[in-house]
């Protein structure tokens, strides 16, 4: 009998750190992953056919905000309008936000809207709705509507 719990330890034995080896290598892995993947070593494919930006003055020239109001005497703000797009280029994920103020302070955000395309010289309405009843609205009240970024088309290269 004791042979055979003898070869029952011995294997027990190898299968254990058979285990701990092959553990030890994949956290090593693990490890090794996380250490190159700061570093970049590999890298995605570019999106060739846009260029991603999030200067507002660039997105200004391109895309203009117009006939914007807002709804009054209703239990939330809701601010329209439309955007102009003045370019040739198409316009993806633009994100437009709304910030309302009392007196030149924020006091917070309405929805915010995710445009998925705004075809060259094309116009797109949207409605953002505020949590604000406007049927108490202080005198010093005010909102800014603005593009917080977007991608737009690259010129194709010829």
């Amino acid at each position: 009998m004791k042979p055979f719990f003898k070869r029952l330890l011995e294997h027990a034995l190898f299968t254990f750190i058979t285990l701990m080896i092959f553990f030890l290598c994949v956290m090593l892995s693990i490890k090794l992953w996380e250490l190159f993947e700061d570093r970049h070593f590999y890298s995605e494919p570019p999106e060739e056919d846009f260029d991603y930006t999030d200067s507002h003055e660039e997105m200004s020239k391109d895309l203009q905000l117009h006939s914007i109001q807002t709804e009054p005497n209703t239990e939330s703000l809701t601010i329209t309008g439309r955007i102009q797009n003045n370019s040739s280029a198409l316009w993806q994920g633009v994100h437009l936000d709304v910030i309302y103020y009392v007196e030149d302070i924020e006091m917070g955000r309405c929805d915010s809207s995710q445009i998925e395309d705004i075809n060259p010289k094309g116009t797109y309405y949207f409605s953002s709705t505020c949590p604000v009843s406007t049927n108490k609205l202080p005198s010093q009240f005010s909102y800014k509507v603005f593009f917080s970024y977007g991608q737009r088309q690259a010129a194709k290269k010829i």
